[in-house]
């Protein structure tokens, strides 16, 4: 059984039923965070415990000492399948009242004690829900449970395995008229049901009964749902293998006239049992589809939800993760509206994560033939970084992740996108972080390219001017695009070797004051002024001598970078203009 299940060392499973075994210990794992995450806040103010009290530890304390007070005993006044024995023996279609069986204080505690058994069988830990109902003075639901272990060479387990299972399919199918299923509303809102709804939800897993179980309320998410078609298709397995390896046992001892200990056992006297649940033969979308089919709203509904169709996905296979991603990709790229912000999160951190773990398949996605990408030859997961990245840049309290997003890029979108973000980033603080950041994420020497971007865009071309958060006022006598142009240069002075990009920028700013005209030929005095405070105040007293030094370190060294005669020449225009601006000001 193990070898067939993957369970043995060597592994040797097929896909299909890999996927199986790793959807299921997902699965369970999600919903065994979900119940200790439920105790946690066990004590936190929960109007509704996940457990009985502490000091419970017998069965029925209440309706014992309540027939105690009326003078009557328990022999034969009260039975354990008693709420059972009164559908077993009426035919009709009433729903039972099992508080009539139990006191109410009884049944709720009895209620919670079954919830939380049933959550813990869900996060495949049967054992704590074995010993859990065992401490409550109920050791005997606990053997009840314990049917399903196979028959091993040394005689343990049950030898009766396929007729316990299909017991328990009968009793949880009576169960379910108790629920109550057929007449009450679609939509379930009871955050705790009958003891007996519980009760049938385990034998539903213990028997791998997905039609019950997706009827049966207590099944209140898509999650469950999924559960309990995922362990049903695992199980439907197991009693394929343990049928087939039993029938080959059988024939063998008929062939050597001898006879197997068991005689009779396992599947040997239901091969042709039609009540037996059908599974669908590692076909997890089929599987899956039975969701569909459920009349509760929580679980059909859970269907339709764009995230949990993502997981479907993931369980189904390849193909579909492809559609999948394909067509979120695609609503994503062509929102406009910021409100499906979240998805686009969503669905680029997917790509993300595909295309790190999975480039080969990563590579294969696109975007469908009519959804245009302008001519856009990038991958999926660049176009989806684009798009999320020109969200980031609109909210200026996340501007502090846009480097990080940027640095998933190609070098020539890094520098076209963060060239484009800076731009609009005009507080000193911003700036500073802005850049920090591009040095620490992007490719060495790629921040002074992104930088010379920047500055010359801001310098040579009439962006029009509205005050940005954070940007300061113009001084006294500069208009604000002129002051805008002025402190773009700041780009270029934090780090010494930026600063011979920052002489060129400064000359290349200065030339366009001077050259421009006032009255008549002479530069008007705004843009002397402008130049002077250029000069003065804004820009690094020794920004030229510095420039040339880092030139005759750099020179050769660095690519791209500005060769020394050309830095000594700027230095010479530099101080010509300066001498220029002393000499109007005497």
């Amino acid at each position: 059984l193990e070898a067939c299940l993957g369970e043995d060392e060597d592994g040797n499973t097929s896909l299909p039923l890999q996927r199986l075994n790793a959807a299921l210990s997902w699965i369970e794992a999600c919903l065994g965070r979900n119940f200790d995450e439920k105790i946690a806040n066990e004590y936190k103010n929960s109007n509704d415990p996940i457990l009985p009290p502490p000091g419970r530890r017998t069965m029925w304390p209440a309706t014992v000492e309540a027939m105690k007070r009326k003078g009557q005993t328990s022999r034969g006044k009260i039975h354990l399948d008693a709420p059972l024995q009164h559908i077993f023996g009426d035919r009709s279609t009433s729903p039972v009242n099992v508080s009539a069986f139990l006191e109410s204080e009884d049944e709720v505690n009895d209620a919670r004690l079954l919830r939380a058994c049933f959550m813990l069988f869900q996060a495949g830990r049967i054992d704590e829900a074995l010993k859990l109902v065992s401490d409550c003075g109920q050791a005997w639901r606990a053997a009840s449970w314990i049917g399903g272990e196979p028959l091993s060479s040394d005689g343990s387990g049950n030898p009766t395995r396929s007729l316990w299972k299909k017991q328990c399919r009968e009793i949880s199918k009576q169960m379910a008229r108790v629920t109550q299923v057929g007449n009450s509303p679609q939509t379930n809102t009871r955050s705790l049901h009958s003891s007996i709804a519980y009760e049938a939800a385990i034998l539903c897993l213990l028997s791998d009964d997905v039609h019950n179980a997706l009827n049966n309320p207590v099944f209140q998410t898509w999650e469950s749902g999924v559960h309990a078609v995922l362990h049903a298709e695992r199980g439907i397995i197991v009693d394929e293998v343990l049928k087939a390896h039993n029938n080959t046992r059988i024939e063998a001892a008929e062939e050597s006239q001898t006879h197997f200990p068991y005689v009779g056992t396992e599947f040997d006297a239901f091969d042709n049992n039609e009540t037996a649940p059908e599974g669908c033969d590692g076909d997890l979308g089929a599987a899956l589809e039975q969701l569909d089919s459920s009349p509760l709203d929580e679980i059909r509904e859970g269907s339709g939800d764009p995230f949990r169709n993502g997981m479907s996905s993931f369980l189904v296979g390849q193909n579909a993760v492809k559609e999948y991603i394909e067509e979120c990709a695609a609503l994503s790229i062509a929102a406009q509206n910021e409100d499906e912000a979240c998805f686009l999160r969503f669905i680029a951190h997917l790509v993300i994560y595909i295309d790190s773990v999975l480039p080969d398949f990563s590579s294969q996605l696109c975007l469908p033939q009519d959804v245009g990408s302008d001519g856009n030859d990038d991958s999926l997961c660049e176009l989806l970084l684009l798009k999320y990245i020109s969200y980031l840049s609109t909210r200026r309290d996340l501007w502090s992740h846009v480097a990080l997003y940027c640095s998933l890029l190609s070098v020539d979108n890094i520098l076209e996108t963060y060239s484009s973000f800076l731009i609009n980033v005009h507080s000193d603080q911003e700036r500073k972080m802005t850049l920090q950041q591009a040095r620490d994420f992007f490719p060495e020497g790629l921040d002074c390219c992104i930088l010379r971007n920047v500055v010359r865009e801001m310098i040579i071309n009439d962006i029009p001017w509205q005050h940005a958060p954070g940007e300061e006022g113009a001084p006294a006598g500069v208009n604000s695009a002129d002051a805008r142009k002025m402190r773009s240069i700041h780009w270029l002075c934090y780090y010494p070797e930026h600063w011979p990009d920052a002489l060129v920028c400064s000359n290349l700013l200065l030339r366009i004051f001077l050259l421009t005209e006032g009255v008549g030929t002479e530069p008007s005095d705004s843009n002397l002024l402008a130049c002077k405070i250029l000069c003065d105040k804004m820009l690094p007293d020794d920004l030229a001598e510095v420039a040339v030094m880092q030139c005759e370190q750099n020179d050769g060294k660095v690519p791209m970078s500005i060769s020394l005669p050309m830095a000594q020449n700027l230095r010479k225009e530099y101080i010509s203009i300066e001498m220029f601006l002393n000499a109007h000001t005497m």
